[in-house]
């Protein structure tokens, strides 16, 4: 059990679930507990709701839950992987996407990027034509999603 605020700083893998420990503040609860807490601890429950893969969005309302109380942790130490091995679940999350794009000559492009890569950029880094040439390129909002050509 940690009094709030707990100094833990949580992050996320690139899918947005699998909440992990970032950082560990000084002097916080989370340092000082008789059940040393650390970098990289996988977040498994918040006040005894299982939380393994879910959203981030999901796991901060258990947190924000009874702010007057404090907060009953369960962590894994090891990897994602490694609790994913340890609770007998398959669903890892690859960290590669594969793209398949068709163009309007009905030409096929395929290549893999980094999940979570700005899909835009990558389709220009691979050679995809993201423009909608009828438009012209006079409406190039450089990737800020207004324009509607790409």
């Amino acid at each position: 059990s940690l009094d709030r605020p707990t100094g833990i700083e949580f992050a996320t893998d690139l899918s947005l679930k699998f909440v992990y420990i970032m950082e560990v503040k000084e002097n916080s609860p989370a340092q000082l507990s008789p059940t040393p807490v650390e970098v990289g601890d996988q977040l498994v429950a918040v006040n005894g709701d299982e939380c393994i893969g879910q959203a981030f969005g999901d796991v901060a309302t258990l947190l924000g839950e009874k702010p007057a109380q404090s907060l009953r942790f369960r962590f894994f130490r090891g990897s994602k992987q490694e609790l994913l091995n340890a609770v007998g679940r398959e669903d890892y999350v690859p960290t590669v996407a594969k793209v398949k794009s068709i163009q309007q000559d009905k030409t096929e492009e395929a290549f893999e990027i980094a999940a979570g890569a700005n899909l835009r950029d990558s389709l220009i880094e691979n050679g995809v034509e993201v423009y909608n040439m009828a438009q012209g390129r006079f409406t190039n909002c450089n990737g800020k999603q207004l324009c509607g050509t790409c």
